[in-house]
């Protein structure tokens, strides 16, 4: 689900039939050998590594509801509460100093010091629209590396949502019959 920036560790989630959802890393090089980052009763996900590597934003419901939360990436250490009031999603802005997370159809967005220790600022939301949640505990969203710009997936309208998907085989031979080169 994230990269280290220096593309040397994945942060993923792993599901247990024991201890939920957890957040597990693997290195490059440890020949698949993934070690748990955090393990607990509850679900846990969305991991998202900060820019600088050294923090993740996830997503917890071990308060009773959805939160997002900051720890360092290092290890163990103080833990921050990012959102009060739900949220889901966590992603980073790679070069705004942001923490972005949705909380129902609202964007909202956190301005993060990430010296130690990570100072988290007040959330605000950003804009509330009705885009797709995401069904898991992970961003069905992206944003620009500034911070000003989402890609986010639209809701249909299920009476005009598509009833098929044409799946076209071997389409640059479709693509020459129907559109002849006009070449020997």
């Amino acid at each position: 689900m994230s990269w280290s920036p220096d593309g040397r560790v994945l942060a993923f989630v792993s599901v247990s039939p024991t201890t939920a959802n957890d957040i597990w890393t693997v290195g490059r090089g440890d020949n698949g050998k993934a070690q748990p980052f955090l393990r607990t009763p509850f679900r846990e996900g969305a991991p998202a590594i900060s820019p600088d590597g050294r923090w993740v934003a996830y997503a917890s419901d071990r308060s009773g509801r959805t939160e997002v939360y900051l720890r360092p990436f290092s290890g163990p250490g103080e833990e921050w509460t990012v959102s009060s009031e739900g949220g889901n999603g966590p992603m980073w802005a790679r070069a705004s100093g942001q923490l972005f997370y949705r909380q129902g159809d609202g964007m909202m967005a956190a301005d993060v010091a990430l010296g130690p220790p990570a100072v988290v600022g007040k959330p605000r939301q950003l804009f509330e629209r009705s885009y797709r949640r995401s069904p898991g505990f992970w961003a069905n969203y992206d944003v620009s590396a500034d911070g000003r710009r989402f890609l986010m997936v639209k809701n249909i309208d299920e009476a005009v949502a598509p009833t098929q998907i044409n799946v076209v085989l071997n389409w640059h031979e479709e693509l020459k019959r129907l559109v002849p080169s006009g070449r020997p």
